[in-house]
């Protein structure tokens, strides 16, 4: 049995905790900074533990939208833990506020400034990965110069210049030279193979789908259009564009969920 399995089978143990029971608990951690009692303390401390245990299962909840972004599933919990704890220490349940809505942003902030820091050598800005995020579960909700700057975050690797790698005729050679050559790159090698399946998706539209979707996110160069010009445009009412857009994406994903994925867990 693996690690994470053993600690998903031991937090599964906690109890999850009412309303009144956070609030009560927060009550006892806040009332104990205005006290010295020793007890007061040992209360305090018990309190804060009993409510970190119970949120253990909220932060694997939302430790799953951050999978495949650079870091081990475990190692994002853990983080994820550490504003767990710092959410405690905030929370005043006299202010009629669940824990879990209080806590998720900060659970969320700490898990994304350790996948901007950590993940990578370049450090990625934190609304990068957010967009990361997004671009895999819809894959079209960007122009095609965000879509391609995106994926090349994803996978974006550092290599030397004096890496030696086998070039398209199987001979091995300097990363330098081919930089300098009028041979592909491996940066062109990985921006065709999107292209390719970019393609592929939106060839297999009817002519109204693949128009629809070329307009509203720009595919051809333009601009993002709104429903109401593409309406106008194909002489279709907005609502009738905007039906047809999701249709097709969610068209797109389910016939090429496959190809989609293996690029971007890469």
């Amino acid at each position: 049995m693996d690690i994470l399995t053993n600690y998903l089978k031991d937090i599964g143990s906690y109890k999850r905790l009412s309303f009144d029971e956070e609030k009560n608990l927060s009550r006892i951690m806040n009332s104990s900074e205005q006290s010295k009692e020793f007890e007061d303390k040992i209360d305090a401390n018990r309190a804060r533990e009993k409510l970190i245990e119970s949120n253990y299962r909220l932060v694997v909840h939302v430790a799953k939208n951050y999978q495949n972004l650079g870091l081990p599933f475990m190692d994002i919990i853990q983080e994820g833990n550490l504003g767990l704890i710092h959410a405690v220490k905030k929370y005043d349940g006299t202010r009629g506020i669940r824990f879990s809505t209080f806590a998720v942003p900060i659970i969320k902030q700490k898990i994304m400034r350790a996948l901007s820091n950590q993940s990578r050598l370049i450090r990625i800005p934190e609304y990068k990965l957010t967009q990361i995020r997004k671009l895999k579960n819809q894959i079209l909700n960007l122009s095609e110069k965000e879509y391609f700057e995106i994926t090349q975050l994803i996978d974006s690797k550092i290599l030397s210049l004096d890496s030696l790698i086998i070039n398209s005729s199987n001979q091995e050679k300097c990363l330098l030279d081919i930089c300098k050559s009028n041979e592909k790159t491996p940066h062109e090698f990985y921006m065709d193979t999107h292209i390719i399946v970019l393609e592929e998706c939106i060839e297999e539209l009817s002519d109204i789908e693949r128009k629809v979707v070329e307009l509203r996110w720009g595919l051809k160069g333009g601009e993002k259009r709104t429903y109401l010009n593409i309406g106008k445009s194909l002489k279709i009412s907005a609502k009738k564009a905007k039906q047809i857009d999701i249709n097709s994406i969610i068209k797109m994903r389910n016939k090429h969920l496959t190809e989609l994925e293996s690029i971007f867990r890469k």
